[in-house]
């Protein structure tokens, strides 16, 4: 899918799904987790399909990296990215569910829009907060703000090579090892937040 448009991802998708090639979709996967249902359910294998933000992989978002056993439970963070929400949320949002993996469910879901700005504040039932913004043409940093129990830390994107880098090497060894790389509830879990900070 070279398209930006993630509306016409199935389209695209569809033939080199029937045929069994594996393909590496652009993020986002779908802007519905509905939509990205409907490309899971055309696979003809697991894993066929390799979607994800390239951020997903960066260095600077990595636990270990992060220094995230110091913080102590995590409890909220505050994500920013900037440009608009459709092509750019998942930018944050996939590093920002990497890294907090919160568990249980979604428990609330509200978005504000003052254009360009757009911020969906969610909560999960296990007790974890988190803000995502996206700030449309003001310039801002691809960042997390982690608040823990022992302490708080922010974390920037930088290091876009390495991302990319590391992106593509994963692609290539779930096509060599026809394994899927990123379970599909994590990137569903993904895609409902696209959802929610859309309407």
């Amino acid at each position: 899918g070279q398209s930006r448009d993630a509306e016409n991802h199935y389209e695209f998708a569809k033939s080199f799904l029937d045929a069994g090639i594996p393909i590496y979709i652009d993020k986002p996967l779908a802007l519905s987790v509905q939509e990205a249902q409907r490309l899971f359910d055309a696979q003809q294998y697991p894993g066929q399909i390799f979607t994800c933000s390239a951020i997903r992989y960066a260095r600077e978002f990595q636990a270990e990296e992060a220094g995230l056993p110091a913080l102590g439970k995590l409890r909220y963070i505050a994500a920013t990215v900037p440009k608009d929400w459709e092509k750019y949320a998942v930018h944050i949002i996939e590093p920002l569910l990497n890294i907090a993996k919160p568990s249980g469910e979604l428990s609330k879901a509200e978005n504000f829009r003052a254009d360009p700005v757009v911020t969906l504040n969610v909560a999960w039932s296990c007790g974890f907060h988190a803000t995502i913004t996206t700030l449309g043409d003001i310039p801002a940093p691809l960042a997390l703000r982690l608040v823990g129990e022992e302490g708080w830390k922010d974390l920037f994107f930088s290091d876009t090579f390495f991302a990319f880098k590391a992106a593509l090497q994963d692609f290539v060894s779930g096509v060599r090892e026809k394994s899927p790389r990123i379970d599909p509830v994590e990137t569903m879990a993904v895609v409902q937040l696209i959802e929610a900070g859309r309407y």
